[in-house]
């Protein structure tokens, strides 16, 4: 598999960041999942757990 680069790394961290800030001011934090994270980054499973794990 070919490596990416630390700046697509980093964009992909950043996207899911952001999708976390952006569940997390709109719903109470006991109530936020990672599906909510998910869906708001628009990546798939896999790929929010690669990029932030």
């Amino acid at each position: 598999m070919p490596k990416v680069s630390k700046e697509y790394f980093d964009n992909k961290r950043k996207i899911i960041l952001d999708a976390a800030l952006k569940v997390f001011s709109k719903k109470p934090s006991y109530t936020v999942s990672m599906k909510d994270i998910i869906k708001e980054s628009k990546l798939s499973h896999g790929g929010v757990y690669k990029y932030y794990y």
